[in-house]
């Protein structure tokens, strides 16, 4: 298990003066690369290797999120490598000890010469925790279905701002569009994410709105129809 200690900043805080789920995600994939510079097999491993890590799959489980100055503990340890896939567990815990999220996810190590999947490398088998288990959480999504032709938001030109180290539309703000385009205030407690293609720099992501019991599905697309993302909200919370 890896671990680091935080503090949330007013810059990670929504209009609630809770941590944003932007903010939050944010946390989750800092503590990942933590892990990666701290076991030798950072982005400077990852550059010479032409190699990245891509995400496939969230779920996210929040009991509640933390305010503006409390101080966190975010954790995350791998405990299944094999093949072409890597599960990876996450917690963010209060100063009490008390877990406030939990998250699983499913990730692929990504040949940027060749532009394909790989297999799991060695090296990056030090990753593996076999002391932790997974967390007790429902299986990973196969697939997250969108029913109906949904409500079509403003589109969204991927500009640098929006790209990460891979040159693909971080992870994090494909969350971040889909919460924006719901257009109401509300706490998921549950947030399911699969990437199906990765944007890049110009590229148009139309959202579309898919309203369904319990909660609303995002899907983020181009106007000719790649789906780069699919993001579930479900068990949400009014905040206003």
């Amino acid at each position: 298990m890896y671990s680091f200690d935080s503090r949330v900043r007013y810059s990670e805080s929504d209009e609630q003066g809770m941590l944003s789920l932007y903010a939050l995600l944010n946390y989750l994939q800092d503590c990942s690369t933590f892990q990666s510079e701290h076991l030798g097999i950072g982005l400077d491993h990852l550059r010479r290797n032409h190699m990245g890590w891509i995400i496939g799959t969230w779920r996210i489980e929040i009991a509640s999120l933390p305010r503006f100055a409390e101080k966190i503990k975010i954790s995350t340890w791998a405990y299944a490598l094999r093949g072409f896939q890597a599960k990876r567990n996450f917690t963010v815990e209060r100063a009490d000890g008390s877990l406030c999220v939990k998250a699983d996810s499913l990730w692929f190590t990504f040949d940027l010469a060749g532009q394909r999947v790989i297999n799991v490398p060695e090296s990056e088998y030090a990753y593996m925790d076999e002391a932790e288990p997974r967390l007790d959480m429902p299986q990973l999504p196969r697939r997250i279905k969108v029913a109906g032709e949904g409500i079509v938001k403003p589109a969204t030109i991927v500009t640098e701002q929006l790209l990460d180290t891979n040159q693909h539309v971080n992870n994090a703000n494909y969350v971040l569009l889909a919460a924006g385009a719901l257009g109401q205030k509300c706490l998921p407690h549950v947030i399911e994410v699969q990437y199906k293609a990765a944007a890049t720099l110009g590229d148009t992501i139309v959202p579309s709105v898919h309203v369904e019991e319990g909660g609303h599905t995002v899907s983020l697309a181009s106007p000719e129809g790649t789906t780069y993302a699919v993001v579930r909200f479900t068990d949400e919370e009014p905040l206003c």
